[in-house]
């Protein structure tokens, strides 16, 4: 899972001080699907805000993403994701992490 580190008066009403908290870690960069190379910056474990629920994950923070935040499958596998793909929809079926 990616988390972007560009910060905003949202992540900042939402994540609070937590960003603080990166951590090295042992993947160094990630090459996009364009075959860019971008650095790892650490990871961070954080609560993530979806539809109104936070859900707990342990992201890799990486510069000037596209998105605020990835999802990968490890996320979507322990909060029990249903992808739908017909109706262009996710339900995650664990309910949220305190």
């Amino acid at each position: 899972m990616c988390f972007s580190n560009r910060r905003t008066a949202c992540e900042e009403d939402i994540y609070g001080s937590q960003l603080t908290r990166i951590t090295d870690g042992f993947i160094t960069s990630v090459k996009t699907i364009s075959g860019e190379k971008v650095p790892v910056l650490g990871k961070i474990d954080i609560p993530v805000k979806i539809n109104g629920n936070v859900y707990q994950g342990l992201f890799h923070v990486m510069q000037n993403l596209a998105h605020e935040v990835i999802v990968g499958r490890d996320f979507l596998q322990e909060h029990g994701a249903v992808i739908d793909l017909k109706n262009s929809s996710v339900t995650l079926k664990t309910g949220p992490r305190k």
